[in-house]
C-alpha cells in the first residue's frame, strides 16, 4: 500500500506553483477577460442586471473547492459561516469581469448553499445563476445544464483504514463500501463493483465527505469512495490520519467545471473568458496555490499543468 498520511504527503510534496511553471511561461498578459455584454438576449444576464446580484450556488464541505468555514472544515480559512474555496475565487473572478462588462460596479455576489442532489435543479429552476462547487462535467449532465471552460481535474479512488486488511479488490466481498450520494463518484463504484465482479458489496450513501470519513475511522465501512483531491484533504481532517490509507487506484476520470443555465449562452460566454484570461495570465497561479499549496497532489501537476496550458485561449479577432 502506497501510504498518503497527512505527514508522509508533506514530506513528499514539491511546491505546486513551481510545477506549474509552463504556463508562468506561455503567459501572453491577462488580455480583457470584460467585454461589454448586452443583456438583453440572455436570462442569466438579464436576472444579474434587474437583481444587481450574482447568485452563487456552493457546496458546504467540499474542501478546499467551495467550502463554509467551520471547526470541521478549518477556522484558519476565515471567519465561521464564511464561503470560500479555490472555485470560489475563480466565481468572484467572474463577478469582478461582469462589474466591468455589464457597468454594474456595486454587483452583489449572494451564496445558495447546495447538495450534490440538488445543485442542477437549483441551476434549472434559476435559484442560482452559477454553480461553484467541485463538480464533474459529464455528457449525460449536459443534457441539464452548460459547463464552462474546465477548472480542475481529478480521479475517483478510495481511503480504507490500516485495521481492516485490504489489500485487493476482491476483499471488498461480503462488505460495506461508502460514497457520497448522487456524485460520479458513486457512479463509478457502482459500475467497479459489476466490472470487477464483486459480490455482497453494501454501497453506503452519505450526504457529505466528513459523514463519509467517520464511519470509516468508526470502521462502519471497510472503504470511503470519493474524488482524489478532497480524499487527500480528507486526511488532514481525520481523528488519526496515520491509520487512514489512500490506495492510489484511480477507477475514473473527473474534469471539474463551472455549470450554468443551457439558455444563457453569453453568460456562459462571459464565464469562460474570465477563465482563459487567469489560464493566460499569471493571475491563476496564486489562486492554485493559496487553496494546494500545502497539500500533497503530485500524481496530478502533469494533467493541471497541460489543463491550464490548453485552455488558455486567446482572445484574437
Amino acid at each position: 500500500m502506497a501510504r498518503l498520511g497527512f505527514i508522509a504527503a508533506q514530506r513528499r510534496r514539491a511546491p505546486l506553483a513551481a510545477a506549474l511553471l509552463a504556463l508562468a511561461a506561455l503567459a501572453m498578459g491577462p488580455g480583457a477577460a470584460a467585454q461589454t455584454l448586452d443583456p438583453s438576449l440572455d436570462p442569466t444576464l438579464r436576472k444579474i442586471v434587474d437583481t444587481k446580484t450574482l447568485v452563487v450556488g456552493h457546496r458546504e464541505q467540499s474542501v478546499p473547492f467551495s467550502f463554509m468555514v467551520s471547526e470541521a472544515t478549518g477556522l484558519h480559512h476565515g471567519a465561521p459561516g464564511a464561503v470560500v474555496g479555490y472555485t470560489i475565487d475563480l466565481c468572484l473572478a467572474v463577478a469582478e469581469d461582469l462589474k466591468q462588462s455589464l457597468n454594474l460596479p456595486d454587483l452583489a455576489v449572494e451564496y445558495r448553499a447546495v447538495t450534490a442532489e440538488t445543485r442542477f435543479q437549483a441551476l434549472q429552476d434559476g435559484d442560482i445563476d452559477i454553480l461553484c462547487g467541485s463538480t464533474t462535467e459529464t455528457l449525460k449532465r449536459r443534457e441539464q445544464v452548460a459547463f464552462s471552460l474546465l477548472t480542475f481535474a481529478t480521479g475517483i479512488e478510495f481511503l480504507v483504514h490500516d485495521e481492516l486488511d485490504f489489500s485487493a479488490a476482491v476483499d471488498f466481498n461480503g462488505r460495506r463500501v461508502g460514497v457520497v450520494g448522487g456524485t460520479t463518484a458513486e457512479d463509478a463504484v457502482r459500475e467497479a463493483i459489476v466490472r470487477l465482479n464483486l459480490v455482497d458489496v453494501e454501497v453506503v450513501l452519505f450526504n457529505g465527505y466528513d459523514a463519509g470519513l467517520a464511519a470509516l475511522e468508526d470502521k462502519q465501512i471497510a472503504a470511503f469512495f470519493g474524488d482524489r483531491i478532497l480524499l487527500v484533504n480528507l486526511i488532514g481532517r481525520a481523528r488519526e490520519p496515520e491509520k487512514l490509507t489512500l490506495l492510489n487506484r484511480l477507477i475514473s476520470y473527473e474534469p471539474y467545471a463551472l455549470a450554468v443555465r443551457r439558455d444563457s449562452p453569453d453568460f456562459l460566454l462571459a464565464v469562460d473568458r474570465t477563465l482563459a484570461a487567469l489560464y493566460r495570465s499569471r493571475d491563476i497561479l496564486p489562486i492554485f496555490q493559496r487553496w494546494f499549496g500545502g497539500m500533497g497532489v503530485l500524481s496530478n501537476e502533469p494533467l493541471l499543468r497541460a489543463l491550464y496550458n490548453l485552455q488558455a485561449l486567446p482572445e484574437g479577432q
